[in-house]
């Protein structure tokens, strides 16, 4: 008859049965022990996730905080006790110097914006019709007419962005001195940089009629005119400083824009200017502004009157621009500068013509009497 076991055998049997059990199964499986090392790592994982998260996102674990910036690398960023380790390393002349660095360049920032982005002087100031002419804009289109036209003239040809010097040029001699004079742009100021852009593009409209291109041609020295390089320069920093003078001499533009004698007088020369240079253009033809030998003198149109009459439209010009701004001594500027320029000038193109033409320009320069104004001048 079988004995019966004790407990303490079958709890010692049941635990070696079960841990034989559990080895051979480990043996035998492809996790190969491993199960144990999972389940113990499992608590490390759930500690690490945070740190894996944030190297996903730019933070790099194994540097320290260390942010990825695209482009720029990887950025440091210092831990609480870094910080306060470095402070700890700050003298107080140390301290000083930097807080003087960063008031200084505080205060060069602060004094930069408020002469630029915040002062009203810095912009042309904004229209009645909402347009806004920032100053800027208008720098930066002066400085690019100024290397265009200097390009241009080395080159000796004109291309189509001559329309856009053209407009550089006429924007710091109309639009910019009103607008700093007044603080605004409209009224005469829009309708005078217009009407001026528009006068000095006639030659080219009535060429491209006439001719149908606005391509150049060849040059003869002979026939340059001009007066001395020193004279031209001089002339034309009278002809500047004179527009400049105009708008600030002038009273508030809205006292001007009116019906008054001196703007109807302004209205009458700016018209007649336009009308004199369409008609002197048309009637001298391909010679109105090349420089090539002509064949013949012109004597009709405005030519029956004065001998000159498109440099008498340039002075009409300048005599209604002052006039509708009420400019009365800017005016009495710009004509005498206009007429001692002009004379100098015409001189030496009648020279020429008298020694191409002979009696036949001389004819008509005694029956023509005035070289600019009829009964003047």
């Amino acid at each position: 008859m079988a004995r019966p076991m004790r407990t303490h055998h079958a709890d010692s049997l049941k635990n070696s049965s079960s841990s034989k059990i559990l080895t051979s199964l480990q043996s035998c499986t492809p996790f190969n022990g491993h199960l144990q090392s999972q389940r113990a790592g499992q608590r490390k994982n759930h500690s690490n996730l945070g740190v894996r998260a944030g190297s996903r996102r730019g933070i790099d674990a194994d540097e320290g905080q260390a942010l990825a910036i695209p482009f720029l690398g990887k950025l440091k960023i210092p831990s609480f006790s870094e910080v306060e380790q470095n402070l700890s390393q700050v003298t107080p002349i140390q301290a000083a110097k930097w807080v003087s660095i960063v008031a200084v360049a505080y205060a060069i920032f602060s004094k930069v914006t408020c002469l630029t982005v915040f002062n009203p002087n810095f912009w042309m100031y904004a229209s009645w019709l909402g347009v806004v002419w920032p100053l800027p804009a208008a720098v930066t289109l002066g400085i690019w007419s100024v290397f265009a036209a200097t390009r241009q003239a080395k080159s000796g040809t004109k291309e189509g962005e001559q329309i856009f010097i053209l407009g550089g040029a006429l924007v710091w001699l109309v639009l910019v001195p009103l607008a700093h004079a007044h603080g605004f742009v409209d009224g005469w100021p829009m309708l005078l940089f217009t009407l001026y852009y528009f006068f000095f593009n006639i030659s080219g409209f009535v060429r491209d009629r006439m001719y149908g291109t606005l391509s150049t041609i060849p040059e003869d020295k002979k026939w340059r005119s001009s007066p001395h390089q020193a004279i031209q320069i001089a002339f034309v920093m009278a002809i500047v400083g004179g527009h400049w003078a105009a708008a600030f001499e002038a009273p508030f533009l809205a006292h001007t824009w009116n019906l008054a004698w001196q703007s109807k007088l302004a209205a009458a020369f700016l018209g007649l200017a336009v009308v004199v240079n369409w008609n002197s253009i048309y009637f001298l033809g391909k010679y109105s502004d090349r420089l090539v030998n002509p064949k013949t003198v012109v004597m009709f149109g405005p030519y029956r009157w004065v001998r000159h009459p498109m440099y008498a439209s340039y002075m009409l010009l300048c005599a209604g621009y002052c006039l509708a701004l009420r400019s009365y001594f800017s005016l009495l500027f710009l004509v005498i500068s206009c007429i001692a320029y002009y004379d100098q000038r015409t001189k030496l193109e009648e020279k020429n013509l008298v020694e191409e033409f002979g009696t036949a320009y001389t004819s008509y320069r005694e029956k023509t009497k005035y070289k600019f104004l009829p009964w003047l001048y």
